[in-house]
């Protein structure tokens, strides 16, 4: 279960074959940003008051687009947000909203970007991936700021996961566009990254929603996004691939409950079964965030002592 990654979590076959259509399509290649990794990671900068609120976003590739709506939500209910956890898709909008701390800044940067502008085509002769990577750090470093964890406003954690022990592996010290980069790892199709002298992937093969790290920081409320998907039919599979996906989306479904214990709130954007390559309903994943956020206002307004607007 340890070793559960995005590629299983639908359908392995479709996810690969897309990938591999779109690449042979559309290939593009991306320079190696210069970023300056030290060996091991910096000393990680103690919060000094007890944070209020948590926010943490979950993964799900293009599902991730739901996170806008939800920091949408949150800004115009003037619900303060003092940590971002992140994981995969979520620590590329968390990294962005930890940089520039205003969801309408994050929207007009990830809104407009395409497929390539995530994504580069790997020399195929490499084992590891189809995708390198270069091209995140690129987006990143081109939109962001600042380059290194301690230089953020906001507080922000990522959460990735070692490939040698099957462990989180939270990362909240050193430059940021790494630490994004692994944590979106999708293992087979984006190469595993080297640093701090482990091997990194996806942090959603082991943790889709952090909740555990937000935790750890003991804030008054965490919030969690969860971008889990719904089965695309309630039909009893008969072929060797949809029990195949069948079984994947239970243990893809247990594994977000388990990473969800602990959260005080949590929002579910009814984000269907799309790919989570699937550029092409961003917008809708962004509606359907703000929908899901918008329902539990109140909620939240009541857990942080807030007066209620509705008297």
């Amino acid at each position: 279960m340890n070793y559960m990654n995005k590629s299983i979590q639908v359908n392995v076959l479709s996810r690969l074959f897309f990938l591999l259509l779109v690449i042979g399509l559309t290939g593009c290649a991306a320079t190696q940003p210069n970023i300056d990794v030290p060996s091991v990671p910096p000393p990680v900068q103690k919060v000094k008051t007890q944070p209020r609120v948590a926010l943490v976003l979950g993964s799900g590739g293009s599902r991730g687009y739901a996170h806008l709506g939800v920091l949408q939500a949150l800004e115009e209910a003037h619900i303060p947000v003092d940590v971002v956890v992140g994981s995969s898709a979520g620590s590329i909008v968390g990294a962005l909203y930890a940089d520039n701390q205003s969801f309408k800044k994050t929207y007009d940067i990830m809104m407009p970007a395409g497929f390539w502008d995530y994504a580069d085509f790997a020399n195929l002769s490499e084992p590891g991936g189809l995708i390198k990577g270069y091209q995140l750090e690129n987006f990143l470093l081109a939109h962001m700021q600042v380059r290194s964890f301690d230089q953020l406003p906001k507080k922000l954690i990522i959460a990735t996961t070692d490939l040698k022990t099957g462990k989180v592996y939270p990362i909240e010290s050193g430059p940021v566009a790494p630490a994004v980069l692994a944590s979106s790892a999708i293992p087979g199709a984006i190469k595993p990254v080297k640093l701090y002298g482990r091997l990194l992937i996806d942090g959603g093969v082991i943790n889709p929603v952090p909740v555990d790290l937000a935790r750890k920081l003991h804030p008054r409320l965490v919030i969690a996004v969860s971008l889990s998907t719904k089965k695309a039919t309630d039909k009893t599979p008969t072929s060797a691939l949809g029990v195949l996906d069948s079984a994947m989306y239970i243990m893809d479904q247990r594994l977000t409950e388990i990473s969800l214990k602990g959260a005080d709130v949590v929002i579910k954007p009814e984000v269907g079964d799309i790919n989570f390559l699937d550029l092409r309903n961003k917008r809708e994943m962004y509606l359907a965030g703000l929908s899901a956020a918008r329902k539990k206002i109140p909620v939240i307004r009541k857990l942080l002592g807030y007066p209620d607007k509705t008297r």
